[in-house]
């Protein structure tokens, strides 16, 4: 027979109230996801407001609307007209690239080969210039 003893008493009941403060969290927990989850299939699969299907006598259906339209009545129109000033540059404002700059500017070419022209033959192939 086994016989609990004042001094292996309270180690056992020191352990029995951390198992049952531990099923106790457990079981907060598993309410919660079981809450969480719940929420999610209700907003993965739960009706949705735009997609109900209301019956409303006094709505009218798309078709109908197009049966009722009445053909328009032409608007007057008016016409305006107007004179504008186009804007005055020098004549050496804007080269014939259409760069604001005069010949002060330095101008450096930088030339890049191309890789598609690295082969034997490239010179018998006419560029562009």
């Amino acid at each position: 027979m086994n016989l609990l003893t004042p001094a292996t008493a309270i180690p056992d009941l020191q352990l029995f109230r951390q198992m049952q403060a531990l099923l106790v969290e457990n079981k907060q927990e598993i309410e919660s996801i079981k809450h969480q989850l719940a929420w999610f299939k209700q907003q993965l699969f739960g009706e949705k407001s735009g997609k109900r299907v209301l019956d409303s006598p006094d709505q009218l259906g798309l078709g109908e609307i197009l049966k009722e339209s009445v053909p328009e009545q032409e608007v007057p129109t008016e016409k305006i007209t107007y004179e504008r000033k186009k804007k005055q540059r020098p004549d050496d404002s804007v080269t014939d690239q259409g760069l604001r700059f005069n010949d002060d500017v330095l101008v450096e070419l930088i030339h890049l080969p191309a890789s598609e022209m690295q082969i034997e033959d490239a010179d018998q192939f006419d560029l562009p210039e």
